[in-house]
């Protein structure tokens, strides 16, 4: 296999960073994990390597689990941020999160119509179709070219990752977190117009 040239030694610090935070995991290390998270600096490369390379993993304690779960509730919108990917992301929050052991359930979604002419939901949706709603009509997610849309799908039981507004529902989101690819079928409930960002 041919070496890739990185005479700045980019690549090798995206792997290294990648590979400490794996193994924080590995050993279940919170204080290992907190301080390989600090040094990512928002590297992006270097933490979506981590996700992907997570997923290969067994499950860390549930102490580990306990802390992530903290962090994702906290700061989930910068983990997004990122990730390229929300497949990713969801793969490698499966090991991450305390795992969901319950049925299928109807899970709702509000987005953009673009990520609904691509497919390309991200892994945060709700158990409450009132929460959806306000997120696709009440949000930034409205402005967006071609206006937003409330989503709805039954998500099998093998495709949520996690069910955090069941555990602790501290914003009130209801938020289900699942495997984005592992969904079924996804319907279009409410379609709203795009709007200005002054309107």
């Amino acid at each position: 296999m041919p070496q890739l040239h990185d005479p700045f030694g980019v690549i090798a610090k995206e792997r290294q960073l990648a590979r400490d935070l794996v193994d924080a995991v590995r050993a279940s290390d919170v204080e290992r994990f907190a301080d390989a998270l600090e040094a990512l600096d928002y590297d992006d490369d270097a933490f979506t390597r981590a996700m992907r390379d997570m997923a290969k993993l067994p499950r860390p304690s549930t102490e580990f689990q306990s802390y992530c779960f903290d962090l994702w509730l906290r700061h989930g919108d910068h983990l997004r941020d990122l990730t390229k990917g929300t497949n990713v992301l969801a793969v490698g929050l499966r090991v991450l999160l305390p795992p969901y052991t319950g049925p299928a359930l109807m899970i709702y979604r509000g987005d953009s119509w673009i990520n609904r002419c691509r497919r390309t939901y991200g892994p945060s949706w709700t158990s409450s179709i009132e929460v959806a709603r306000h997120f696709a009509s009440d949000t930034s997610m409205v402005t967006c070219a071609g206006g937003s849309v409330l989503l709805e799908t039954l998500a099998p039981a093998d495709a949520i990752v996690c069910a955090p507004g069941e555990i602790d529902d501290r914003y009130g989101e209801r938020e289900i977190v699942v495997e984005p690819r592992r969904l079924g079928k996804v319907k279009v409930v409410e379609r709203f117009e795009q709007r200005s960002i002054d309107a």
